[in-house]
């Protein structure tokens, strides 16, 4: 970070692409829950990333919650949580839910 032009170093370039989020498919179930009025992580960047791993073939169940900010989010989304778990472990499939 020192150097000139440091954000132009290949291995930093890579890193970043490789970290960039819903670039790749996910090959087992995934949960995304995002509260609507979560100011940490906001519900617009998740739908479009929910919406981009969608379109990449990753099959998402992804759940809302209204007028939760983040941490209210994940306490009241255990429930959801849970059942979700328990679901894959009984070996029931997950319900994908991706944006049309």
């Amino acid at each position: 970070m020192l150097k000139r032009n440091w954000r132009q170093n290949v291995y930093l370039e890579r890193l970043a692409k490789e970290d960039e989020l819903a670039t790749l498919p996910v090959r087992k179930p995934l949960l995304v829950l995002a509260g609507e009025a979560d100011l940490s992580v906001p519900i617009n960047g998740v739908r479009e990333t929910v919406a981009r791993a969608c379109r990449n073939g990753t099959a998402l169940t992804f759940k809302r919650y209204p007028g939760l900010d983040h941490d209210p989010t994940m306490t009241n989304s255990t429930p959801d949580q849970l059942t979700w778990i328990r679901d894959r472990f009984a070996g029931k499939a997950a319900i994908p839910n991706c944006p049309r």
